[in-house]
């Protein structure tokens, strides 16, 4: 069998349950009409969705910067910033550099966001450019944090 992609990048596959073990769908696993079995990610621009401890989550705040790390590559750090909280952002879409996507909101499949955008809604909708004031808030919210983050490393 040949899958064509619709655009290029690189196939991540989906996960299963297999005699109630979860593990990656593989060769002559059956897979319902419909259901997913891979997802094909542009890696140069990605989204990470991510499930946070109730304690931390208090602390997050829409454009802190954060350090990307991956278990099975933990030589690499790779930058990131939070765009939203509660916010789904599905396949394909692209979120301009410095936007801020509402809590709640969902992102269409393959949609893009302009730079420096305030996102809302379901599905969501660009409402408006941020405001001079909300880049500048969101600006020292990430350094404070980035401050936090380095000052509990170091006591660590």
């Amino acid at each position: 069998m040949v899958i064509k992609s619709p655009m290029q990048g690189i196939i991540v596959l989906n996960s299963t349950t297999r005699n109630g073990e979860l593990g990656q769908i593989r060769e002559g696993d059956v897979v319902a009409a419909g259901q997913p079995f891979m997802s094909i990610v542009d890696p140069s621009s990605m989204v990470l969705n991510a499930t946070v401890n109730q304690v931390d989550a208090e602390k997050l705040r829409l454009g802190m910067k954060a350090t990307i790390r991956l278990d099975a590559y933990s030589d690499i750090e790779l930058p990131g910033t939070l765009i939203g909280i509660g916010a789904i952002v599905l396949n394909g879409a692209k979120i301009g550099r410095g936007s801020v996507i509402a809590a709640g909101a969902v992102v269409p499949e393959g949609a893009e966001v302009p730079v420096e955008s305030m996102v809302m809604g379901v599905p969501a909708k660009v409402k408006r450019p941020l405001t001079t004031e909300e880049r500048e808030r969101f600006r020292q919210n990430a350094q404070h944090y980035v401050e936090a983050a380095r000052i509990y490393k170091d006591d660590r």
